[in-house]
């Protein structure tokens, strides 16, 4: 058999003849290691490859491995002889880039997703190390997203080589002014290939997929992502809005009166979406104004209080879901018992209070603007704006 690599002194003589003898050494050129990609591998046996010996590389960066004799001498000639084995993904078996017959150092093609052991020999010796070339990578098919009407996207999550990746994981975290409350990433969903998702959280997010190979965390690149809060058309062509706002501009008519006293009043409610229920949207209690007496009345208005539910930062970004305040809505009263008239919408305390309270703004009242004085309570009537969406770089 062939001894192990080392330096041997050797020693001969004739065995009728003693006198007759000489002495010299033999260098015995083994393969002492593999070393590359930060990883430093001694097995001789690829079954015996754990983590520790194995080089996790990203698609298209190719990697550098070195073997080392044993002993500390140079190469015989045309040593070390490599190889390389693959998995599935194998196609042609070229795993490596030019010449590798009796070099020290060679270059691992990593083109391809892939599972590769590369062995280098010299005479009986040889060590093994394995690299693992992997793609992981996260695609968004729609980036910018509404709230329930516009929410649906699909995420693709590329995780190869399977064989060698666990299942990975969507990650997302805030990019907006909620950042500074949830500053790290969370996890989101576990999957690979194509996954249907809604988005069901306000805001701007950065998402990216995790996977861990080999003992070790890999990610993705990261990806933009912005979920908007509705606009006005959108809200008041809901029907559960439509009954709700029907309904309250008919009280905001009973409460006008000419007897016993000449009285009139606003009244409104907060408009929510429900994205982490049944995403839809309700209509909040009504809520009555102060009354005003006629026949004179030049300013009429309702106080809502403070905007409800949660702001934008206060929602986990992973969450199931919210229900958000996503306008506020009152009725402007008639002026079929004044002398005066009423200004039209929007009007400029309307749309400062949106503002402040950052809101979709809904106002009902006549088409007639601005409303003169005795105009019947049975006039036309709609849905107006006084501020067109809640805007989501604001909490």
């Amino acid at each position: 058999d062939t001894p192990k690599p080392g330096v041997y002194g050797i020693h001969a003589h004739d065995v009728d003849l003693p006198f007759l003898e000489d002495s010299g050494n033999m260098t015995v050129v083994g393969v002492k290691n593999i070393a590359g990609g930060g990883k430093v591998s001694e097995k001789d046996d690829p079954d015996g490859l754990t983590d520790a010996e194995t080089v996790v590389t990203k698609k298209n960066a190719n990697v550098s491995l070195t073997a080392f004799p044993e002993p500390n001498v140079a190469w015989p000639q045309d040593t070390p002889a490599w190889s390389a084995s693959c998995g599935f993904w194998c196609l042609l078996g070229d795993h490596f880039i030019g010449d590798t017959e009796g070099q020290p150092s060679v270059t691992v093609n990593a083109s391809d997703p892939d599972v590769i052991v590369v062995t280098s020999k010299c005479g009986a010796s040889q060590k093994c190390i394995k690299v693992i070339v992997y793609d992981l990578d996260l695609a968004i098919s729609k980036t910018d997203l509404t709230l329930k009407h516009d929410s649906d996207t699909e995420l693709t999550v590329t995780a190869e080589p399977s064989s060698a990746t666990a299942t990975p994981t969507v990650q997302i975290k805030r990019n907006d002014i909620g950042a500074a409350a949830w500053p790290d990433w969370m996890n989101l969903l576990d999957g690979r290939g194509s996954i249907n998702w809604k988005g069901r959280v306000a805001g701007t997010f950065k998402l990216r997929a995790k996977a861990r190979i080999a003992g070790e965390e890999f990610f993705s690149p990261e990806r933009d992502l912005t979920v908007e809060f509705p606009v006005f058309d959108q809200i008041i062509a809901d029907d559960n809005v439509k009954a709700g706002m029907l309904s309250e501009w008919e009280a905001t008519l009973n409460d006008c009166t000419l007897f016993p006293t000449n009285r009139l009043r606003e009244r409104g409610f907060w408009v929510f979406l429900d994205t982490a229920g049944d995403n839809s949207y309700s209509c909040g209690n009504s809520i009555p104004g102060d009354w005003f007496l006629g026949p004179f009345v030049p300013i009429v208005s309702v106080d809502l209080g403070a905007r409800p539910g949660p702001n934008l930062s206060d929602v986990a970004p992973n969450a199931s879901g919210a229900n958000y305040a996503v306008s506020s809505f009152h009725a402007h009263p008639p002026t079929t018992y004044l002398t005066n008239n009423l200004a039209g919408v929007p009007s400029q305390p309307d749309m400062n209070c949106d503002y402040s309270d950052n809101v979709t703004g809904i106002v009902y009242d006549y088409v007639t603007t601005p409303v003169p004085p005795g105009h019947p309570k049975d006039s036309p009537a709609e849905a107006k704006m006084s501020r067109n969406q809640r805007d989501i770089s604001r909490e």
